[in-house]
């Protein structure tokens, strides 16, 4: 077991490395190994930021269908792309300036959302002078609205006309960057800042409706749901806010930090911390229905679907085999478990049967994709998109 003085030196280890991937991210002009891929998907296509640009993969096919840009770059892409049925948006790490401008240049860009082999998808648009530093989350992209909110390393959310060449349209500084994707209900947008603090705008115009500080800083993706907010925190709880007030409503405990981003399922709201806790508590009053323990970090989004919670961990560091389990949502009971052969820290996404899981190779940097089934369980398929 931990103890408070062993678990604080673990804590502050963890950080100073992710801290010291950004510094050195800014002083080299990207990170060439050690980043999270990002991976997204949008109905049988998956996307993948993987350094060098995002590959679209098409997982019943078994394919790549193209690379963005096609040509290589200095630029480097690491937060999830999110796509619709028209348009695919993306943030950049930006690229240093030279001797003349010191600068970091950070673009988001609209492409097309192509779905065939070989079509190299045409720029819709591209913002180059808002951005002041690197695009960690996945940007939100709402398609009634017409926005696109997106959360910089740069204390900044800032929202851009999805379809009017990408203009900006308001912009919120705040403490501290923005690690995860803003969330969205009802005509408000919901940002959790490593602040500490949890804000909601009005999605059109940027207004602050209201804010809450925590204890702890707030790394995941907030998770809404009929008037309610769902986040995790560094001060090892998952909190349950009303989505209108920002009142808090209850908190579940953790014996750690909360660091993925929540599921809801079955009238139950599933969290884990990152020493590898799972809970589920119930949705409304936030009593515990049960709590169960996974080897390695869980730092991936929890996913449910169909009765089923997916849960991936770093796994085994001594074999350095990563985990992903099926569990039984209303009990907690694995139903199957597979080991990849490196740890997760990339979200999973499903794609109708499909599990996807996206690796970072030591070899050569390129990403692995492992497509399970994941109703057995069984590996389905392998493919690295850059060969």
């Amino acid at each position: 077991m931990y103890t408070m003085t062993s678990r604080r030196s673990w804590h502050t280890l963890f950080f100073l490395s992710i801290f010291l991937m950004v510094i050195i991210a800014g002083c080299s002009g990207g990170l060439a190994t050690g980043n999270w891929v990002g991976l997204s998907a949008y109905e049988s296509v998956v996307y993948v930021a993987d350094g060098a640009g995002i590959t679209a993969v098409d997982i019943k096919a078994q394919e790549a269908l193209w690379s963005f840009p096609a040509e290589s770059s200095q630029i480097e892409f690491y937060a999830a792309p999110v796509a619709d049925e028209e348009k695919i948006i993306i943030g950049d790490f930006g690229a240093q300036g030279g001797f003349l401008s010191p600068g970091r240049t950070v673009s988001l860009y609209a492409i097309d959302n192509v779905q065939e082999k070989a079509v190299e998808p045409s720029l819709l648009w591209q913002n180059s002078t808002v951005l002041m530093d690197r695009v960690i989350a996945s940007p939100l992209l709402l398609a009634e609205e017409q926005l696109v909110i997106v959360g910089t390393a740069a204390n900044r959310i800032v929202a851009f006309d999805a379809n009017n060449e990408g203009e900006m349209v308001w912009s919120y500084e705040i403490g501290h960057s923005v690690w995860a994707q803003p969330a969205y209900e009802d005509g408000l947008v919901y940002i959790a800042g490593m602040d500490k603090k949890l804000y909601a705008l009005e999605a059109m115009t940027g207004e602050l409706v209201w804010e809450k500080e925590f204890v702890g800083a707030l790394p995941g993706h907030p998770v809404v749901l009929d008037g309610r907010i769902y986040v995790g925190s560094f001060d090892e709880n998952l909190h349950v806010l009303d989505a209108k007030s920002g009142e808090e409503l209850w908190t579940a405990e953790g014996m750690d930090w909360v660091w993925s981003a929540p599921a809801v399922g079955n009238d139950l709201i599933y969290f884990a911390d990152i020493q590898g806790n799972v809970y589920a508590v119930d949705v409304v009053t936030g009593v515990q229905a049960w709590q169960t323990q996974v080897s390695g970090q869980v730092q991936a989004n929890l996913s449910w679907v169909d009765g089923v919670l997916y849960v991936a961990s770093t796994g085994n560091e001594e074999t350095n085999e990563g985990l992903l389990l099926a569990l039984d949502d209303t009990t907690g009971e694995i139903l199957w478990e597979a080991t990849p052969p490196a740890s997760i820290h990339t979200s999973p996404v499903i794609v109708e049967d499909m599990l996807v899981v996206a690796l970072e190779q030591e070899d050569d940097g390129d990403p692995l994709l492992i497509v399970y089934d994941r109703m057995r369980g069984t590996q389905m398929w392998q493919f690295v998109p850059a060969e």
